[in-house]
């Protein structure tokens, strides 16, 4: 099943789409995760629900909104690249890794090659989890990004990685301004 909006949408913070069906996001309205299930209740597992996200805003040129809460991830989250905006509310939104192997909580990439245009704002990633395979590559960053260009980190907050906090593959033109990697 395939939902398609391209107008203005007014749902708040409820959820409006459930499933693993596609949704072709390209509504000028900030995309809220909260639409699709996802809980900033400090204890449900949002990776399946994050990752449909992902999915439907393939298309990109679509701003992600993540409210606040506290979003616990147990799985990788892969998010596409062009022209995408992810934007928290500041340090009140929380993704935090339960992972238990040494991949990246956040990776955005659409697969192919060069990204242009992604904005990474206003929120919190923490880690933390038991993680069973430590090690010192790019695979075991919290925030992942590869081959962007035109790319804006700013007042991301990167915690307690258990590696690297922040990877960058092959950026060009990236800008990260008002962040902090700490406890990696």
């Amino acid at each position: 099943v395939t939902l398609t909006f391209s107008g203005a949408i007014v749902a708040g913070d409820y959820q409006i789409v459930g499933g693993t069906g596609t949704w072709a996001y390209t509504s000028p309205t900030p995309y809220n995760v909260l639409w699709r299930g996802c809980k900033g209740d400090n204890s449900t597992d949002n990776a399946a629900c994050l990752n449909q996200v992902g999915v439907d805003t393939t298309a990109g040129n679509v701003q992600v909104r993540i409210p606040c809460g506290t979003y616990r991830i147990g799985a990788m989250v892969t998010w596409p690249g062009s022209q995408m905006v992810y934007e928290g509310q500041g340090y009140c939104t929380k993704l935090h890794s339960y992972l238990t192997i040494a991949n990246p909580m956040v990776k955005i990439s659409n697969g192919t090659g060069a990204m242009d245009g992604i904005v990474v704002q206003h929120l919190r990633m923490e880690g933390g989890g038991a993680v069973s395979s430590i090690t010192t590559g790019i695979e075991s960053a919290l925030l992942r990004t590869e081959y962007a260009r035109d790319s804006y980190i700013g007042h991301v907050y990167i915690n307690n990685s258990k590696g690297y906090g922040l990877h960058m593959g092959r950026p060009q033109n990236a800008k990260i301004e008002n962040s902090e990697i700490r406890n990696n």
